[in-house]
């Protein structure tokens, strides 16, 4: 299969297309989502950081259902806005990788020898992601905070000698992908 451009052209994409990824967060965290609970009665506001930037009570709430309901309410509103916020980013993040997943093996850092043509992109001040500086796949995911680097499970000779421990970020999962195990699941990074 040949490449218009060629490989150089490749990677040059690549890494495009992981800042388009980077800038649309960065968009992303200015957008306001909102949700309420109680009959319009409590509304939340979060943006796309996932702050809660604005709560709105009714001013008779307390008073005609008490303290308890309130808060409950509050929390409802919360919840609901943050979970609209979250489906929004991950569709959006989605549209800009083409991907649904992303499988990986967190390995020790330590223990990993990485050799080879590979590229870097610091994708926060955390995470750095390399990839292959020939064709553009991705290879693995660096986090100092974990000590450990996540390899890519498509670029294994051996993927099946793996198996999951867990499933993260399953707030962004696909509607229609069912997990079928009783591994822990985690809205977000464990």
């Amino acid at each position: 299969m040949s490449f218009r451009g060629g490989m150089n052209e490749f990677v040059r994409q690549a890494a495009r297309m992981q800042r388009k990824i980077e800038a649309r967060r960065e968009e992303l965290k200015a957008e306001e989502f909102e949700a309420s609970a109680g009959n319009d009665r409590v509304k939340a506001k979060v943006n796309g950081a996932l702050e809660l930037v604005a709560l709105q009570i009714d001013s008779k709430l307390i008073e005609e259902e008490g303290l308890e309901m309130t808060q409950d309410l509050v929390v409802a509103a919360a919840n609901a806005a943050l979970a609209k916020a979250r489906e929004t980013i991950d569709a959006e993040i989605q549209k800009v990788s083409g991907g649904p997943f992303y499988a990986r093996v967190l390995v020790p850092a330590e223990r990993v020898r990485i050799s080879g043509p590979v590229g870097w992109y610091a994708s926060s001040a955390d995470l750095r992601r390399g990839f292959c500086t020939r064709c553009g796949a991705t290879l693995f995911s660096e986090r100092a905070s974990l000590g450990a680097i996540g390899l890519s499970m498509g670029t294994l000779d051996d993927p099946d000698r793996f198996q999951p421990a867990e499933h993260i970020w399953v707030s962004g999962m696909q509607r229609w992908l069912r997990l079928d195990d009783s591994l822990p699941r985690y809205p977000e990074g464990a």
